[in-house]
């Protein structure tokens, strides 16, 4: 997912799904499991629909047996999509400009633009790029500071205060993708 979306990898992994527009693993694991119990179900003549009647007595009770889990995620409705939803209005993690996507089910606005502007608008939506303040965290840059005379350039720094580069719509203007945010990202003379 990071490969996708053209993120760095100090990017908060809650993000990565949200801008591939893929349901997280978890989610992912719970509906494929819950496809073959209903495939199982559907196709009584398959072998797995005949290893599912014929099931063994659990040994141990800590074993939790998939076809349990199916169940109960059947009985209970379980809806990707939803659940994606909830898990992420409901985060209490810090995720860092998380108020710009409201349903993660939606593909984020700009994965029309060519790769190099997605992988910018990404790093920016996030907060996490390859500006001096990271690159001296990482120790490939001996200074954080910017050319504005500013001690530190983090993302926010270039988006908000920055005197040479400073984007007049802010973090919001960036996200819905406006004309002028399109060609401010183009112009933009650092590589993030």
């Amino acid at each position: 997912m990071r490969v996708i979306s053209g993120t760095v990898k100090s990017t908060q992994l809650q993000w990565l799904p949200v801008l591939t527009n893929i349901a997280p693993p978890d989610l992912r694991r719970k509906q494929k499991l819950i496809n073959t119990i209903r495939k199982a179900e559907d196709r009584r003549n398959s072998l797995l629909a005949e290893r599912l009647e014929d099931i063994p007595a659990l040994r141990l009770k800590s074993r939790k047996p998939p076809w349990k889990t199916a169940k109960d995620l059947i009985r209970s409705g379980f809806e990707t999509k939803k659940c994606w939803c909830d898990e992420w209005t409901n985060s209490t993690l810090p995720i860092k400009n998380k108020n710009l996507v409201m349903d993660p089910n939606q593909g984020v606005m700009g994965m029309e633009l060519p790769r190099h502007e997605w992988s910018v608008l990404n790093r920016l939506r996030t907060g996490h790029g390859r500006c001096a303040d990271m690159m001296f965290k990482w120790r490939l840059q001996d200074s954080p500071a910017c050319d504005c005379g500013n001690d530190r350039q983090t993302i926010n720094h270039i988006i908000k205060e920055c005197q040479i580069r400073k984007f007049n719509q802010g973090i919001e203007g960036i996200h819905a993708i406006t004309p002028e945010a399109v060609k401010w990202i183009r112009e933009l003379d650092v590589h993030l």
